[in-house]
This record gives structure tokens, C-alpha cells and sequence, in this order.
């Protein structure tokens, strides 16, 4: 057999060297591509493609170079999900003023009948209650001001 019936490729235009915009010299065992700084990789080569694990696959190496805008869709996404929960949850309505007991009881009753339909958790439930709690405690701490204020300028008359 002689050379010319082997179809034998030089080393070069196998793995790549040809392509490289520097002509420098790379040692035998390293990757032909270039680093983000411009220069040759030093990595070892897999035998499967002639490149390093981080330059062998082409739509990897795309993927991490494409990265820009990706928080843009992030953020349209999660907007798009909060409009979507809105509309499904209602939660486009007013807040309630909790202002009086009468208006803590009718929310707590929303509330609850929420819990029962499904659209809301029993832990979202849990939390709703508790700001109620909350805002009960106020709404006593501010009639006992209201009074100790009352009392005070009917002591004061005397």
C-alpha cells in the first residue's frame, strides 16, 4: 500500500488550526480554539471532537455568547404572569379599609369562601387572617387612645 491511495489529512485542517486569525504556534495536546481574551485555549482536547470540553459543543458555546436580553424576558414573563394572576384572583379590586369590625368580619368572610372555591391556599388564607389580627389590634389601640384622650379632657373640666 502506498500513501497515495490513504485518504490521510494533515493535522491542521483536523482540528482546526487553520481557522485560527493568530498563526501562533500551540503546543500538540491542547484545544485549537481561542479563549475570550483572544488566546489559545490550553485545555486538553477530547478525543471525540478535537476541542476542549468547553469549546467541543458549538450550541453550548452559542448559548453562553447569546445571553443578552435575556432578563428583558424575564421581566416580560413574570409581568405577564402577575396580570394573569390578577385577572384570575380578582385582585384588581380595592384593598380593604379594615377600618371598623364590620369591615374586618365582611373580609374575613370573602376570605374564607375564597378558601372554599379553590382560589386561594389555606396558607394564603392563614396569612390573610393574620394581617386582619393585625389590623384589629390597631383598631383597638386606636379607640383605647381615643377614650384615654376623651378621659383625659373630662378630667381636665373638673
Amino acid at each position: 500500500m502506498s500513501d497515495s491511495h490513504l485518504d490521510v489529512q494533515p493535522v491542521s485542517s483536523v482540528r482546526g488550526v487553520g481557522s485560527r486569525k493568530s498563526g501562533s504556534a500551540q503546543a500538540a495536546g491542547s484545544c485549537p480554539a481561542l479563549t475570550l481574551a483572544g488566546q489559545p485555549c490550553r485545555m486538553r482536547p477530547t478525543a471525540a471532537t478535537g476541542r476542549c470540553m468547553a469549546h467541543s459543543d458549538a450550541a453550548v458555546s452559542k448559548a453562553r455568547s447569546s445571553r443578552g436580553g435575556s432578563l428583558k424576558a424575564a421581566h416580560a414573563a413574570l409581568a405577564a404572569q402577575k396580570a394573569a394572576l390578577v385577572e384570575r384572583y380578582g385582585l384588581q379590586a380595592e384593598l380593604p379599609t379594615l377600618d371598623s369590625v364590620e369591615a374586618m368580619g365582611l373580609y374575613l368572610a370573602g376570605v374564607a369562601a375564597r378558601i372554599e372555591a379553590g382560589q386561594l391556599t389555606p396558607a394564603q388564607g392563614n396569612t390573610l387572617t393574620a394581617i386582619v389580627k393585625q389590623s384589629a389590634a390597631l383598631l383597638g389601640l386606636s379607640l383605647d387612645i381615643k377614650l384615654a384622650e376623651q378621659l383625659d379632657v373630662m378630667d381636665g373640666g373638673r
